[in-house]
């Protein structure tokens, strides 16, 4: 309570929230960037937010029918990515949320997208158990638990403490083939 916590999945979220925060935001913020992310090239374009617009909300990524992907951070480019093959592949079309701040999830966003798919994977660059996995489906269960079709899918780290080695960090982080395997 009292912190806004942001997790950007780009160079494009960081360059539309950081001046926001510093410059218009009057309350705490933190933002975790995700160290996968400083290996990654982005192109990133002028400030695209209007006056009115809070770069501190959720953003709808991908449109989508078939099953809503919520994720945060670099698990956004993933959910990207395994969205791209799905539809290839499974015509599988899935619907992206980029939670951006998880402190103050847009509910009615993630709802609305629910309602429409019937179906929800969340998927988190954290443990599943006492973080953003278990708040949006907290969110979901306690608003409208009728929305699902099927039971939610949350994907998140191995239960084990985060190893620094690259060779285990690729088994430790989930990716786009668990994705992938999660969701068709």
């Amino acid at each position: 309570p009292g912190l806004t916590v942001i997790m950007p999945y780009s160079a494009q979220s960081i360059l539309e929230s950081y001046p926001y925060v510093i410059g218009k935001y009057r309350a705490p913020v933190i933002s975790f960037e995700h160290r996968l992310l400083y290996d990654l090239e982005f192109r990133a374009q002028a400030d695209r937010s209007s006056e009115s617009d809070s770069p501190l909300t959720a953003r709808k990524v991908r449109e989508g029918q078939d099953v809503t992907i919520v994720a945060t951070s670099i698990m956004v480019l993933e959910a990207l990515r395994a969205a791209d093959h799905l539809n290839r592949v499974s015509d599988i079309d899935c619907e992206i949320i980029d939670l951006n701040c998880v402190s103050h999830p847009d509910k009615a966003m993630i709802l609305e997208s629910v309602r429409k798919t019937g179906k929800l994977l969340v998927a988190d660059t954290s443990w599943q158990a006492y973080g953003v996995c278990a708040e949006i489906c907290r969110i979901v269960c306690e608003a409208d638990p009728a929305a699902l079709k099927a039971p939610v899918i949350t994907m998140g780290m191995q239960p084990a403490p985060c190893p620094t080695a690259k060779s285990l960090e690729d088994l430790f982080y989930p990716n786009l083939l668990d994705m992938v395997n999660i969701t068709a």
